[in-house]
C-alpha cells in the first residue's frame, strides 16, 4: 500500500463486511470473547479494510466482538484499496498472521509481575479485567517468582511449563524436584505431584512400619495387656492412652474393679483394641494308664 492511500478510519465494527479470509479455524471462543474485550478497551492494532467495509484483515476481533455483542463499539479501520484480487487480498492476511508470535508464558508472567510492582494494591483479579486473562492462569504464572533461581531459569528456557510452576513453588527441595524432573527420572506433571506431596508427608520410622499382630506388655503384679489387631508402638501408645482414660473416668465415677470390668466388657466393641487379661484355661487331667492285673 503506498502512504498517499494508506488512512485510518474510525468506524463502528458493524460496518465491516465479510469476504474472502484464509483463516478457517478462528480458534477457541472463550480466546475470541477475550480478544474481542481487549480490543473495546484498548486497540493497538487497527484493521485492515476496504473503503467500502469489506474485511481484509481482522477476522477473529470482528468473531469476537460477534460472540460477546458488541459490534456498536468503534474501532480504527486501516483503509487499504490496492488489494483488488483474491490473491492479494491472501497475502494481506498470510502476512498479518505468518509472523505473529505470542509472549511466552514466563514473559506474561514477568510482564504480569510488572504491572504489581508499578500498582502495589491491584489485585490479581484487577489484573486479569485489565488484560482479559482468566484470573487462576495470572495467580498460577506468577508463582514462579516464589521458587528459587534455577527453577525460574528453566521456566524461562521453556522447559518446565507454567502447570508445573506452582508445584515447584510449594515443594519442600525445589532443586531436587527440577534436576529429577529435568533428567527425565520425573517424566509427567502428575507424577511431579505425587513426588512433591510425598516431600512432604513425615518420613516413617522403624517405630511406624513394624507391627506386631499382638503385643504383651508386663504391668505390676505379673499382669499383662494384649494389643491385638497388628499395631505398631505409636498405635499402642494411643490405645494404652485411652485405656488410662477409661481407669481414671471409673475411679472418678466411684467405681470398683469389678464393675468397672463390667462395665467395659459391656462397652468392648465402641473401643476395641484393649483387652482384659484372660485366664489360661485348665486343661482336664488324663487319666493314668494302670498296670493290667
Amino acid at each position: 500500500m503506498s502512504e498517499k492511500n494508506r488512512q485510518i478510519v474510525r468506524m463502528l465494527a458493524s460496518w465491516a463486511k465479510r469476504d474472502l479470509n484464509a483463516r478457517k479455524d478462528y480458534g477457541d471462543e472463550t480466546a475470541l470473547k477475550a480478544l474481542a474485550r481487549s480490543r473495546a478497551k484498548h486497540q493497538i492494532t487497527p484493521l485492515v479494510a476496504r473503503s467500502d467495509g469489506t474485511l481484509l484483515d481482522g477476522y477473529r476481533t470482528l468473531r469476537g466482538l460477534e460472540l460477546e455483542g458488541m459490534l456498536d463499539i468503534e474501532l480504527d479501520f486501516l483503509i487499504d484499496d490496492e488489494a483488488e484480487t483474491p490473491d492479494a487480498v491472501t497475502r494481506i492476511q498470510l502476512l498479518s498472521a505468518a509472523h505473529r508470535a505470542d509472549l511466552s508464558p514466563y514473559d506474561k508472567a514477568s510482564a504480569i509481575r510488572d504491572i504489581k510492582l508499578a500498582n502495589p494494591g491491584m489485585s490479581n483479579r484487577q489484573i486479569a479485567e485489565d488484560v482479559d486473562l482468566d484470573g487462576g492462569y495470572i495467580t498460577k504464572l506468577l508463582d514462579i517468582f516464589d521458587c528459587k533461581p534455577q527453577v525460574q531459569e528453566a521456566a524461562r528456557d521453556g522447559k518446565i511449563g507454567p502447570s508445573e510452576w506452582p508445584l515447584f513453588a510449594q515443594a519442600r527441595d525445589q532443586l531436587t524436584a527440577l534436576q529429577l524432573r529435568l533428567s527425565g527420572k520425573i517424566k509427567t506433571r502428575d507424577a511431579l505431584a505425587a513426588y512433591i506431596k510425598q516431600q512432604d508427608e513425615p518420613a516413617k520410622t522403624e517405630a511406624d512400619t513394624v507391627k506386631l499382630k499382638s503385643i504383651g506388655i508386663a504391668m505390676h503384679q505379673s499382669k499383662m495387656v494384649l494389643l491385638k489387631g497388628g499395631v505398631d508402638l505409636k498405635t499402642a501408645k494411643e490405645m494404652l492412652t485411652s485405656a488410662l482414660k477409661l481407669v481414671d473416668k471409673a475411679i472418678e465415677d466411684g467405681l470398683t474393679a469389678r464393675s468397672a470390668q463390667a462395665m467395659w466388657k459391656d462397652t468392648s466393641k465402641k473401643t476395641p483394641g484393649v483387652k482384659t487379661p484372660r485366664k489360661p484355661r485348665q486343661k482336664p487331667d488324663r487319666p493314668t494308664d494302670t498296670p493290667a492285673n
